[in-house]
């Protein structure tokens, strides 16, 4: 079950429970601006919201 060979996503499902794994779920989206913060804000010269 290589990358790049077909198969059955129950086959794949089947296969990691016997062997006692878990497959990872993708990360939700993490917001990194803080907007709490006393620096400076410069005007906003492109016009973007």
């Amino acid at each position: 079950m290589g990358q790049g060979n077909a198969c059955n996503r129950k086959t794949v499902a089947a296969s990691l429970n016997r062997q006692g794994l878990v497959a990872k779920a993708a990360r939700k989206f993490k917001a990194t601006t803080n907007s709490n913060h006393n620096l400076a804000v410069f005007d906003n010269l492109l016009g973007q919201n």
